[in-house]
């Protein structure tokens, strides 16, 4: 994956856009991409909103899996964060 700065401020600006729009899960995929790209934007995923909906998607996979491990949300789990 590509390490710019840049674009990863402005997919963290696209994911918080979003958010706004009422896209939770998408968002969420966004943000994680961004810090991915560059790990400064980290706290981001601190954040209440980001919070919930990563709980709330680890909560899905854990019912679909039947485990209950949780881990953070990563990026190549595009297909899971889709309803």
């Amino acid at each position: 994956m590509l390490k710019c700065k840049c674009s990863a401020k402005v997919l963290q600006a696209f994911a918080l856009f979003e958010m706004k729009c009422g896209h939770a899960q998408k968002s969420l995929f966004l943000v994680v991409k961004a810090v991915a790209m560059d790990e400064t934007l980290a706290p981001v995923l601190k954040w209440k909103q980001f919070r919930d909906v990563e709980s709330h998607v680890l909560k899905w996979k854990q019912d679909r899996t039947g485990t209950s491990a949780a881990s953070r949300v990563t990026v190549d789990e595009k297909q899971a964060l889709r309803p």
